[in-house]
This record gives C-alpha cells, sequence and structure tokens, in this order.
C-alpha cells in the first residue's frame, strides 16, 4: 500500500533527523529526553509536546494524544500514556501517538473525541483479523522508530539461536511481543515489500502522483 510506503518515509526522515541530533543512531533508541524522538520531533516540526498519565483505565487504550491550535495548524500536543505499562510497552506507546502526530492531518483531527475515546477503551490494540488499516500503519511507524530500518541487519544478526527475542528485546528496548512480530518471515517479507514501494516511489520523476488507496 502507498499508504504504508510514504508513512514509512516520515518516519525515516525523522530517524535521519535523531541520529543527526545524536551523531548516531545507536539501539534502544532514545524516546523521551534531550534529543530523543518526542524531543527531535519538536523541532522539525515547531509543535509543543507534553506527556501525562492516562487518567481513565481500560483493558486495551493504553495511550492516546490530544491536539490544540488554530485550524489547519496544530500547535501543541499532549501525549497521555498508561503508568502501570512496562517500559518497553510505555515506549511503544508513546512512539504510536508521535507516530498519530507525524502521519495525521488536521482532516483526521476528532473536534469531540470523548465518545470515540469510550467506545475505544475496550478494543484491542493488534485486531487480529485485519482491523483498520490506518492503525495498523501506525503500530508499523511506532515499530520503525524503534526498531528502525537501518538497523534491520544487526537485528537479523541478533536473531540466531533459541532465546534470541529476549535479547532483541532488551537491547532494543521493545516488548519482546513486538520482536517476535517482527521476526516472523511473513512480517518481514510484507515489510521489505512496503520499503520496496518506498524506493520506487523516490526513483519517480519529480511532480509524479502515487496511489494512496
Amino acid at each position: 500500500m502507498a499508504e504504508v510506503a510514504l508513512a514509512l518515509g516520515a518516519v525515516d526522515d525523522l530517524i535521519e533527523a535523531y541520529r543527526d541530533a545524536n551523531d548516531a543512531l545507536v539501539a534502544p533508541i532514545r524516546v523521551l529526553g534531550e534529543n530523543g524522538l518526542v524531543h527531535v520531533f519538536q523541532q522539525l516540526h515547531g509543535i509543543k509536546i507534553t506527556l501525562g498519565a492516562v487518567p481513565w483505565k481500560g483493558n486495551h487504550l493504553n495511550a492516546c494524544v490530544f491536539r490544540f491550535g488554530t485550524p489547519g495548524k496544530v500547535e501543541r500536543a499532549e501525549i497521555y500514556c498508561d503508568s502501570a505499562l512496562s517500559v518497553g510497552w510505555m515506549r511503544f506507546a508513546i512512539a504510536k501517538e508521535l507516530a498519530h502526530l507525524l502521519l495525521e492531518g488536521p482532516d483526521d483531527f476528532l473536534e469531540e473525541p470523548v465518545h470515540y475515546v469510550q467506545g475505544l477503551v475496550d478494543s484491542p490494540l493488534f485486531n487480529k483479523n485485519g482491523g483498520n488499516t490506518s492503525e495498523y500503519v501506525f503500530h508499523l511507524a511506532a515499530m520503525e522508530m524503534l526498531m528502525p530500518w537501518k538497523r534491520r541487519e544487526f537485528l537479523l544478526g541478533m536473531n540466531r539461536g533459541f532465546g534470541a527475542a529476549p535479547k532483541i528485546a532488551e537491547h532494543f528496548g521493545v516488548p519482546e511481543a513486538l520482536v517476535k512480530l517482527r521476526m516472523r518471515r511473513r512480517f518481514r517479507k510484507k515489510l521489505e515489500a512496503h520499503h520496496q514501494d518506498l524506493e520506487d516511489f523516490l526513483r519517480r520523476p519529480k511532480g509524479a502522483r502515487i496511489a494512496t488507496g
């Protein structure tokens, strides 16, 4: 899907800015703090971001983002995350909300989000039957932020022998479940196809259009 390829391109740009700010791309990728992903995003896009704990308890809706500004322009955002999450899941949840800020435009924002949020409190993060395409994009973008495509050879090199997943998870600072998903052969092939779509798009003549359907 072109939508996914373009999203991965935006993530690549953020990761490049992160590498420039830190003079290296070394795992674990820092999410918070000076020159972390959130800080770099703020510098790139001029959006002030504050973080806090979610004001509710739900089975699966562990984070959200609220945007504030004038029509057509986001000036500041608030990311809320469940403080009961493990460090790895908290990093992933914040990265996913950052992906919403990175990839969504004003037409995607909800002016009255309360009822929508209430309806999602008991919805699963990953829908095994496919789920919402956009949510797939945001989850994938968050994984790419924490396990960057440019580090894939290193990641694959670590994936040797029994018990590799916990070591990879610790190295990248992500949940073990995400590592197992990332290393599935079918998922790897799908991710490779998305990045090939991105490379094909970048080779197109300037001004050429790309279908997003």
